[in-house]
Formats: structure tokens, sequence, C-alpha cells
């Protein structure tokens, strides 16, 4: 078996996560597919109590904020559930019992066995928890006791100072250290029980964000993982950024942002950025007010499950190695995919690598599409392949890869509005550019003028050694600091 573990850090890459693993789960009632796909991939099937049932649970870890779970209770489905007005009684007046949060009608429908057809409308969708159709075990769900959420600001803050936010590298690197069960321990306890519970682990997903601790915490994760546990397994991190370009953000956003990008890159076979509010996404998310994470990580994870629908794939399967392969070609280190694009528009940040420089020429070093569902010739070069050749993309790096499994939008978890798209996502398409590269110069020469720290001269040289894989042709670089 070739399974693949997913990493999701915070309250956005978690709703991402919840849409992947409901679609997962709605493969096990699809007969057609239950003889083309291998379902345990991404599930851990384990027999039920009564012998002869199984139940299938999602391999994942998932981190958030104290109150990021919503009413789900990490040992809800796992054991008895407490008595809280006999708790009260055992332990005099004095008990002081939080809040507890009443699942929505979609959820109560699920416990119960109801239809949930058009529930999710009229339900309130506000944590990843409030959609998610599978159970996860115990161990999967993991939360910094310490900071809470908001969903006004859609920020992390501490629950002793709100005024101090969950928003840069330096803070997710200390929690990391400091909240040992959900950091430093969840190694051991959590990581590595997931992978002895796996014959032969294809590969992770790492999905966290570039714009807050997050960062700085999945990082830290991934650098031990990454040492100690899975040292050649491939590694796709998808970071949901917020798609400003660097200039308008503050002095110390810039710095964390490149302190994130520089360690997460270091960390990843594939290094994608998905913008948080990307430009694919439809009038109609914004009709009711600003946008839900629910509606927007309805079309984030379209990427997300094209790649990974590969890989559990009985004929033709593609390891997340190979697809990953596929694009960097013959210099792994040359790993950010810059453009992720659907037919009905893009997924990927259109600033985040904009330079004050303009680029002298633009190059594609790699280029994969995948297409789903029945297969459509269609004449010419759809996808531009010849000319991207003539231009001196290497053909080794144009892949196409086809899967069978039509991308499944009608499921009830999603927005109702998401569901009725006639015939979407038929292909999806990721790239390798030089785009980086005078991004990657003007962030060198940021940290030439504002960082004073100890650190200053290794983030330089890790910095010219990343541009340098982005170069095409002849580029002045007309750096501004020393």
């Amino acid at each position: 078996m070739h399974e693949v573990i997913t990493l999701s850090f915070s309250q956005r890459s978690n709703h991402l996560t919840t849409h992947f693993y409901n679609l997962q789960e709605a493969r096990l009632y699809d007969e057609g597919q239950l003889k083309t796909v291998d379902n345990k991939i991404h599930l851990a099937c384990k027999q039920a109590s009564d012998g002869r049932s199984s139940n299938y649970y999602p391999r994942a870890l998932l981190w958030d904020y104290f109150n990021g779970f919503g009413a789900l209770s990490r040992y809800e489905y796992f054991e008895p559930k407490a008595n809280v007005d006999e708790l009260g009684r055992g332990f005099g007046s004095n008990l002081q019992m939080s809040e507890k949060l009443v699942k929505n009608a979609y959820q109560d429908a699920l416990d119960k066995g109801g239809a949930t057809k058009d529930l999710a409308d009229q339900s309130e969708m506000k944590y990843w928890s409030d959609f998610s159709r599978v159970i996860y075990r115990p161990e999967s769900l993991l939360r910094l006791d310490k900071w809470e959420y908001s969903f006004d600001s859609q920020k992390g803050h501490l629950r002793s100072h709100p005024e101090i936010q969950f928003d840069d590298y330096s803070v997710g690197v200390e929690e990391f250290s400091e909240d040992q069960e959900a950091g430093i321990d969840a190694v051991e306890d959590n990581f590595r029980k997931m992978i002895e519970d796996c014959d032969n682990v294809n590969g992770l997903n790492a999905i966290t964000e570039s714009d807050s601790a997050w960062g700085g915490f999945s990082d830290q994760f991934l650098t031990i993982i990454r040492d100690e546990y899975l040292p050649k397994a491939p590694v796709l991190i998808w970071s949901l950024t917020d798609d400003i370009i660097e200039t308008d953000l503050s002095i110390a956003k810039q710095m964390s942002r490149i302190k994130t990008l520089v360690g997460l890159v270091a960390n990843a076979s594939l290094y994608m950025p998905i913008s948080t509010k990307p430009t694919i996404l439809p009038d109609w998310v914004d009709d009711d007010g600003p946008a839900s994470n629910w509606q927007i990580s309805s079309y984030q994870v379209v990427p997300f499950e094209f790649v990974n629908s590969l890989a559990i794939q009985l004929q033709n399967r593609t390891s997340l190695n190979e697809f990953a392969g596929g694009l960097t070609g013959d210099n792994s280190d040359r790993n950010i995919v810059s453009d992720i694009g659907l037919e009905e528009g893009q997924l990927s940040c259109t600033n985040i690598f904009k330079s004050l420089k303009k680029m002298q020429s633009s190059h594609v070093f790699g280029k994969s599409v995948i297409r789903k569902g029945k297969k459509e010739e269609k004449e010419g070069d759809p996808f531009a392949f010849e000319k991207l050749k003539e231009y001196g993309t290497s053909e080794m790096s144009l892949r196409f890869y086809d899967s069978s499994m039509p991308f499944n939008n009608h499921l009830d978890s999603f927005p109702r509005r998401f569901r009725e798209l006639k015939n979407p996502f038929r292909w999806c398409s990721y790239q390798i550019t030089n785009k980086p590269r005078n991004a990657l110069q003007q962030m060198l020469d940021f940290v030439s003028r504002y960082c004073r720290d100890d650190e200053r001269e290794e983030s330089k040289e890790q910095l010219a050694w990343m541009k340098e894989q982005y170069e095409w042709g002849y580029e002045d670089d007309e750096s501004e600091y020393d």
C-alpha cells in the first residue's frame, strides 16, 4: 500500500482538509469507483467492535486554536459522554462549566442518520466541524490551548491578552516548543503512531498559512519529521497566502513572510501558494456578506483533490513523488509552483511574486495538467505545450495526467451554488516559472536593509541561492543593498 498522510495547520486549512476527506468518504458509497480506486490511501480502515463491519478514518493530523473545533469533542465518538448535571452535583456549586456549543442542523442530521440534502445552506457553517462528514480519531485532533480564533478578523490571539496576535513566524516557532502536547511531543505521540499504522508512506500533504504564526509552527514540525522520520518522502506544501504585494505589508509582516517562505520551501518537494481570496471566486460568494471559509475552501480544495486523486487510482497510478518530479524536472530545488489554474480562473496568488522591477522575459520551467472525467480530444494545442517547447521548456517537464474520476461537486456538504455548477473543473494546470526570481531578489534586498539579527547573513545566502534556481537568460540584478 502507498499511504498519504495530510497535516493541516489552522482553521482555514482545516476547512480545505474537511472538504477533501468528505470527498474521500463519499467514494466509499460509490460502487463504480470502488473497483477503480484504493480508498485506503487516504483513509485508515479499522474493524468495528461488532467484528463484522469496518470504519474508515482520515490519515491526518489537524491543529487548531482552543475554540477551533466548534461543537466537536475530541473523544465524542470514542467514549461515553459525560453527564454535566451529575458532574456539577459531584463537584459542588463552585464548578465552572464552559458553555457547550450546539451542533448545527447538518451535523445533528448526520448523527441521527437522517437526510442531509439542502441542510448545509440552511445551517450556520462557522467551523470546519460544522460540515465534516467523517469521524477523526482522537489522536488526529490537536489544539493550541493558549490561543483563540476570532471569526470576525479571521485571526488568532492570546486568550489571556487578546491584543497579542498569532501572526508572526517567530511566535509559531516559540509556540511549537512551549506547547509540547500539540508541538514537539506530537511528533512522537501522534505522527509516529500514524506512520506506524502505514505499510509504505507514499508522501505527505501539509496545508498551512504563510501570513500567520502557523507558518513558523508548521515549519518546525516539518523540519523534525523530515530529518528523523521520512527524509526521502515527498512533501507537498499547500500554503494559504494573503495575496498582498510585499511592499504593502509592514516591515514585521514582510520579515515574517520571508522567514516562512524560506523555511517551508526548504522542507517541500513542491511549494504551492494558494490565494485566500482567489480570483476564481464567483459573485455569489459575497452575495450575503463577506465570503466564508466554507465557501472559499470549496474552490481551494479542487487543485488539492486533483493531485491526490492520482495516488488512489488502481490503474495509471501516479505517486506524489512522480508528480513532483514531473514539475521540477532536473532541478528539485526549483520547487515553487507559481501558477495554479482551472478552466474557470486562477487559484494561485497573482501579487506575491510581483516586484518593483519588470521581468525582462517570462519562462515556464515545468507544466503539468491533470484532466478529469471523460477525456475530450481538442484540436490544436489547448495547453500551449508545443509553444512552450519552442521557447525552451524541456519536453520532459511537460506532463499530462488523466483521471477517470470526475470532481464530485454535488456532495451536499458543499454550498448549494457550488453544487449547481455544470460540468466544472475538467482540468487543472500547475506551472513552475521564473516569476519568483525578481520577488526573491526584492526579498534579498529587504533583508539586507532591515534585518539586523544573527540570522541576517544566513537569510541572505538562502534567498540568493533560491533566486538562482529561477534564473532564465540574462537578468541584471541591480541590487540596491549589499
